[in-house]
């Protein structure tokens, strides 16, 4: 009797058991069907995959993340910013040779896209910069090797969701040391710096399973991978409207040393954010390290931030300096220095130039802003109205004779580089005041 009400029992719950299946197999029945699209972030923050699924994109493409850490490099640097987005890492960085175990190479990710899991906070991976590098999906193994030579050591920096480490290998492909795994640190705005150091590697292998690392900013003392330093500087800080700015660009690498030959086409200058023209720029190579920029200066009176970029060879580099365009009035004439001094070079050069720092250039009491004539005196002007010579003849009577063209060429040339202007004709309007200049003045200018 017992065992038949155990059976009993066992029935009534299996019948209740299916009961609840079909009860709830009936409510997804009946329920309303669930949209796929769910917001970019959560649907990352499920996967943990640095490529968003297809049709999916961040809304925020600023490509900045917030409190990343920071990998100080006193030697080669390699920070990806020179990159496109998709394109391929594979030989573009002089002195290392970026290729995946299986044969892929590596790619450019510019987070500004929207395509990717990042920036932090807007998405879980944090990068420095625009541009970070990563493997593709399905790649879990990324090798780098040193071209021009071995290295002592190579930093990274890491955003990471399945941990991720280094290793370090000789040319005889021995392991020579490891750097130890970054855990995860997604969602955190951080990076983790790996390090691995030994005495001459050839090459290394960053590896976890699957795409769920990016790495960033590469610093190593490996021959060949050369960081770019850029100096910049001008010849003033005040400029005039429209005048030219003389910007020397000195490029080296980290030890010094110059470069590759560089061109203009190097070199991008931008004011306030805003690029330069290339047909703008004048270019002069002053020596293997230093550079002659030259841009005019804004027409509108301000202050301006000035960017000098260098995409070389090595890696790209910036630098930025300020610098004000004022109309300057030194003597307080009324005339602005850029007018008094037409050539820009800061001297009084006579004729067609007053001096900036005189507000009476002639010193003959006028103000050089209402002087018709403010580089000649006024007991200097003179109306020419003939150019003549008296010969002596035989008989000991002068006599009149005009000059040969050569003479007056000469003479007319002599008194215009004394201010004077000459004219060659007569306004009949003024003729007998000419005749009487004449002859009072028997054709003498003084």
């Amino acid at each position: 009797m017992r065992k038949n009400k155990r059976i009993t029992k066992n029935i009534l719950s299996f019948c209740l058991l299916g009961t609840a299946v079909m009860i709830l197999s009936m409510l997804v029945l009946i329920a309303p069907a669930v949209s796929t699209t769910v917001e970019t972030t959560a649907t990352a923050k499920l996967t943990h995959e640095f490529l968003l699924p297809p049709g999916q994109t961040l809304l925020n493409t600023s490509g900045t993340s917030k409190s990343v850490t920071t990998n100080p490099c006193d030697d080669g640097f390699i920070d990806f910013e020179e990159g496109t987005d998709g394109a391929v890492i594979y030989s573009t960085i002089y002195g290392v040779k970026f290729t995946t175990t299986g044969g892929q190479d590596w790619l450019y990710a510019d987070v500004r896209t929207g395509n990717y899991n990042g920036p932090y906070p807007d998405g879980q991976y944090t990068n420095n910069g625009y541009f970070c590098a990563w493997l593709g999906p399905d790649q879990d193994s990324g090798r780098i090797d040193f071209t021009e030579g071995t290295a002592t050591y190579l930093s990274l920096l890491t955003s990471t969701s399945s941990g991720v480490t280094i290793d370090a290998y000789d040319s005889s492909d021995n392991l020579i040391a490891n750097s130890g795994w970054a855990e995860d640190n997604l969602d955190t705005g951080e990076m983790t710096r790996l390090i691995v150091s030994a005495p001459d590697i050839a090459y290394v292998i960053i590896h976890d399973t699957g795409d769920l690392w990016i790495i960033d900013d590469i610093c190593t003392d490996a021959g060949g991978v050369r960081g770019v330093n850029l100096e910049v500087s001008t010849d003033k800080t005040v400029y005039y409207p429209n005048e030219m700015i003389n910007i020397n660009a000195e490029v080296t690498d980290q030890y010094g040393s110059c470069l590759p030959h560089l061109t203009k086409d190097n070199f991008k200058i931008f004011i306030d954010g805003a690029e330069v023209n290339s047909g703008d720029i004048t270019f002069e190579e002053l020596s293997c390290s230093n550079y002659n920029l030259k841009i005019n200066a804004p027409s509108t009176p301000d202050e301006y931030s000035i960017e000098v970029v260098v995409d070389t060879t090595p890696g790209t580099e910036s630098a930025s300096l300020s610098l004000s365009v004022a109309i300057i009035d030194s003597d307080n004439d009324g005339l602005p220095d850029y007018v008094e001094d037409k050539n820009h070079n800061g001297l009084y050069d006579k004729p067609g130039e007053t001096d900036l720092n005189n507000a009476d250039t002639d010193g003959d009491g006028i103000n050089d802003n209402v002087d018709l004539y403010p580089w000649i005196t006024e007991n200097r002007k003179a109306l020419v109205v003939g150019i003549t010579e008296y010969k002596y003849p035989l008989f000991g009577i002068y006599e009149p004779e005009k000059l040969s063209p050569y003479w007056q060429n000469e003479m007319v040339r002599y008194l215009k580089s004394l201010g004077f202007t000459v004219t060659d004709h007569i306004d009949p309007a003024k003729k007998e005041r000419y005749n009487e200049a004449v002859s009072s003045t028997r054709g003498q200018a003084y």
